[in-house]
């Protein structure tokens, strides 16, 4: 992971530097493989690395998307598209790279989560309900949930 934020992160800080690698895994598999391929981009002495994980990685992508159509998505495997995106996974021809597909699932997502209004979350909650009254969001949250539509913007520009 201390590769991922010192080479690419600066070109797109979207992600919290201060999570470690277990923090990453446990908030969503997804974004921890996403920024261990991105960072084994840069890996010299496991040169065989970024060969070996796109079908593992790609195959958790298409298994979040699938979820993510069912279910309400929340802020992370955003995060992990906005990468994916961003630094798209080693492909041999252009028509197979799924970047355009999916930037336009994480700008959707993210508008059906409310990042476009990042102070906001509660009235983008899947099921409303009164213990969620005094529901309210930190300065951190907040500036996490801007700095991802940012990026899902800028991705989705690009």
């Amino acid at each position: 992971c201390s590769r991922y934020f010192a080479r690419f992160h600066p070109f797109l800080p979207l992600l919290d530097p201060a999570r470690s690698p277990d923090q990453y895994y446990e908030i969503s598999p997804l974004i921890f493989w996403a920024i261990i391929i991105t960072a084994a981009r840069r890996h010299r002495d496991y040169l065989r690395l970024l060969e070996s994980l796109p079908g593992p990685v790609s195959n958790l992508l298409w298994k979040t998307v699938q979820v993510s159509a069912t279910e309400l998505m929340n802020l992370w495997p955003v995060q992990a598209f906005i990468i994916l995106c961003n630094w798209p996974l080693p492909s041999n021809r252009v028509w197979t790279d799924p970047s355009f597909l999916l930037s336009n699932i994480a700008v959707t997502s993210a508008i059906q989560i409310g990042l476009h209004r990042p102070e906001h979350p509660k009235e983008f909650l899947a099921r409303p309900s009164w213990q969620y009254v005094d529901f309210v969001v930190n300065e951190s949250e907040t500036s996490e949930r801007m700095r991802t539509w940012a990026a899902c913007n800028i991705v989705s520009n690009s």
